[in-house]
């Protein structure tokens, strides 16, 4: 592997971890609930996995194929799913085991205030409250995965759309 995407892979996911890593702690320590709203975190990534993209272009010169382009993208999300990942199993199951029961709790909540915001009969709410459950009670380290896995595949759709879109080959030498 080109020694420069190692240095924008560790340099990027580096600190998508520490940001994701942070906030996880924050959320534990002051509130649960503020694990619901992670999502806004996806826009940072998006656009420190394109400085990233960037950064690899300029410190290449301003080249970069399509594989370095989308290696420069995909191998920060990597990095930085393994990391949390593993963090989140230390946490959720290993020195606090009660607050992934505690979080079920906040994860119904969230729920519900988004699906009030529809605003539904009581019955499809009660429905929905209903499958909420279901879909809590199996939620397990294989689950929490699987998060990741999806999140690393769709990562993958938008990595390809940017290399596309930010792949410049160096000319070639007709000499």
């Amino acid at each position: 592997m080109d020694p420069l995407l190692k240095k924008v892979a560790v340099r990027y996911g580096g600190i998508m971890s520490a940001i994701a890593v942070l906030y996880l702690v924050i959320a534990y320590v002051v509130d649960p609930y503020y694990i619901m709203w992670e999502f806004v975190r996806y826009p940072l990534n998006i656009v420190l996995l394109i400085m990233s993209v960037l950064t690899f272009k300029k410190w290449n010169g301003g080249y970069s194929s399509f594989k370095e382009t989308f290696s420069a993208w995909i191998l920060p999300t990597i990095m930085t799913t393994a990391i949390l990942i593993v963090v989140k199993l230390i946490l959720f199951w290993g020195i606090d085991p009660n607050f992934v029961t505690e979080l079920r709790g906040y994860e119904v909540q969230f729920q519900q205030y988004v699906a009030k915001l529809a605003n539904p009969t009581p019955e499809q709410l009660q429905m929905q409250a209903e499958m909420l459950d279901e879909q809590l009670a199996v939620k397990t380290k294989v689950g929490l995965i699987n998060e990741y896995l999806f999140l690393i595949v769709v990562n993958t759709i938008f990595g390809l759309l940017i290399s596309a879109a930010l792949t410049k080959a160096k000319p070639l030498d007709t000499k």
